[in-house]
């Protein structure tokens, strides 16, 4: 299954009233083949959101589940990986 994404590898910011969150998101054969988190200024431990990126590669979308008590971490990962996207879809 192709999900039309250009390959590559991508970067992107989310930001939040917490603080920010940079993500590289990799792109091989049209699919999402991993997404890590490389910078980090949220106030609180990555590790609540730390399940995030298999999700997007699960899933093959941004919309990823917001982690309760995570909820402005898991907006701007959102964000980021919304935005490492966003204009990749291949032609």
């Amino acid at each position: 299954m192709q999900t039309g994404f250009k390959d590559g590898t991508y970067t992107g910011q989310g930001t939040s009233r917490r603080g920010d969150v940079w993500v590289q998101v990799q792109v091989a054969g049209g699919r999402i083949s991993d997404v890590s988190i490389t910078r980090s200024t949220l106030q609180y431990p990555l590790r609540d959101i730390a399940g995030l990126p298999q999700q997007v590669v699960d899933r093959q979308t941004a919309q990823v589940d917001i982690v309760s008590r995570a909820t402005y971490s898991s907006m701007a990962f959102r964000q980021a990986v919304s935005q490492a996207l966003s204009g990749v879809k291949a032609a």
